[in-house]
């Protein structure tokens, strides 16, 4: 049969949106979709006013309007004039350590914001690490991160986001849905090292949780 996957929120924002769109693109068997809904009162009424996002295949290509596709040059020529030569010079340090680690990489697809998802593929699965965009700023969806393997742990993943406050010197919970910070917090290079050793952990801890072998 076929699988649903359904993200419910009083707001979908675009890195939501991004998300899906990517998911209904990577999985043959599943349907993805967020759905938004709104409340509104007035008058001793009370309605709710819902919006989806994300379609089988048919209705994507239908519905999907069309943007522009990035690629590294086009992400890191923006970056470098939108954030700095010093942040596109960073930028692409992180994005040869995701070559490096044999990460594959998916460019988003938007007119005005680029985006760059680097996906771990093991064993047969795709796991989620972090996400970059030009607006300057860094994601990890921890509500997909936490779908399989060993970060289905609370206790684990509280361990990674313990790891990513002291390497972006912030204090993020270990709870919620979406981590979010600007880039330039890793600006500092012991910062930048501290994040990409995270990941590094964060990946070891995948391989050993599917019986692979320490890397």
């Amino acid at each position: 049969g076929k699988a649903r996957l359904l993200f419910v929120a009083e707001q979908i924002g675009y890195e939501l949106r991004q998300t899906v769109d990517f998911m209904s693109r990577q999985f043959e068997t599943a349907e993805v979709l967020a759905m938004e809904v709104k409340q509104y009162n007035g008058e001793g009424v009370r309605s709710l006013v819902t919006r989806v996002y994300g379609n089988s295949r048919r209705r994507h290509a239908a519905q999907t309007p069309t943007g522009r596709q990035w690629d590294q040059a086009s992400f890191l020529h923006a970056i470098a004039s939108r954030q700095g030569t010093d942040m596109a010079w960073m930028v692409k340090r992180i994005i040869d350590w995701t070559d490096s680690k044999r990460l594959r990489a998916w460019w988003g697809k938007d007119i005005d914001e680029g985006s760059f998802f680097p996906l771990f593929e093991y064993e047969g699965s795709v796991f989620w690490t972090f996400s970059l965009w030009t607006s300057g700023r860094v994601d990890i969806r921890l509500s997909l991160i936490q779908q399989r393997g060993a970060f289905a742990d609370s206790d684990r993943q509280a361990m990674l986001v313990a790891r990513l406050n002291e390497a972006a010197g912030l204090q993020m919970p270990p709870d919620g849905n979406l981590l979010s910070f600007p880039l330039a917090v890793l600006k500092d290079g012991n910062a930048l090292k501290q994040f990409l050793d995270t990941f590094d952990w964060y990946l070891q801890e995948i391989r050993l949780d599917e019986g692979g072998c320490n890397e």
